[in-house]
């Protein structure tokens, strides 16, 4: 049967794309999906020790979380599209929404990773440097 055709009991039968994920696109979105959950899973973290001793780090690290938050739910999102429809992989990849979204995506994360990686430049002192909660974030802002 295929993804949409009705069964003897005349409900519709829907089966899930899963061979999708066993391309190279598909698992390209995948790992920028764990990516991205690694990204917000350091950023916050990093908001809740930071924050207390260096106030003026929320605009920066805010942005970083917004970017890795807005990525995450918009890949989200896209897989769980292909998930859904066999349609869907053939479809938007025809399409320019494709392009444009992972455009989208790799400028803004370009440059909140440079804005934190200037920020900690110009930011940190020599002792303050050799703390793991800075070499976490210089991690972050490299990962993107």
């Amino acid at each position: 049967m295929s993804t949409n055709e009705m069964s003897i009991t005349g409900t519709s039968m829907r089966t899930s794309n899963i061979a999708y994920f066993k391309t190279i696109p598909g698992i390209l979105k995948v790992l920028q999906m764990v990516i991205s959950i690694i990204i917000v899973g350091v950023t916050g973290f990093a908001m809740q020790i930071i924050l207390g001793d260096y106030p003026k780090w929320v605009y920066t690290l805010l942005y970083l979380l917004l970017i890795a938050t807005t990525a995450l739910v918009a890949t989200f999102c896209l897989l769980l599209s292909y998930l859904a429809s066999k349609a869907t992989g053939t479809i938007t990849a025809k399409t320019i929404f494709e392009v444009l979204h992972q455009f989208s995506i790799a400028l803004l994360y370009t440059t909140c990773g440079l804005a934190l990686l200037v920020f900690l430049t110009i930011e940190l002192t020599e002792s303050d440097r050799d703390h793991w909660e800075f070499k976490i974030l210089i991690a972050a802002a490299i990962m993107k």
